[in-house]
């Protein structure tokens, strides 16, 4: 399922951060690597800096960047279950609830809930818009 944001309207052209011209403008993206692998980062913008990011998650953890403005969560969707065959139900409860996210991004936009971090799962994929003033 494709959306598109808002942002998409209001630039024509977006540029590859390796040939955009305000080299010194681009944002350091090194604190999105210890969860996410990079797979496109574009740039626009005349009077300011607009930046589109393309991310896949790829390990488990938890990111808090005052860059992002909120919490973002990566969940493993494949937690190994024991081979034991006394298997309770709160162990099976805990195995679901590792595995389930409460806030899936499938819209048009994102309102933030302060409460709820932003959960993904393994493999999920995160376009994020950050856009600075001039």
């Amino acid at each position: 399922m494709s959306r598109i944001c808002e942002l998409e309207d209001a630039v024509v052209e977006w540029y590859d951060s390796r040939y955009f011209q305000r080299q010194g403008e681009l944002l350091n993206l090194d604190f999105l690597k210890q969860l996410f692998l990079i797979k496109k980062y574009e740039c626009a913008g005349i009077d300011g800096l607009i930046c589109k990011i393309q991310l896949q998650a790829i390990k488990r953890g938890r990111l808090n960047n005052p860059l992002i403005g909120m919490q973002i969560v990566v969940k493993d969707d494949r937690v190994a279950r024991p081979s034991t065959a006394d298997w309770s139900d709160s162990e099976e409860e805990d195995e679901e609830h590792s595995r389930t996210i409460v806030c899936e991004v499938k819209k048009l936009g994102l309102l933030i809930d302060r409460y709820v971090d932003m959960q993904l799962r393994i493999g999920d994929t995160l376009v994020l818009y950050i856009s600075r003033g001039g």
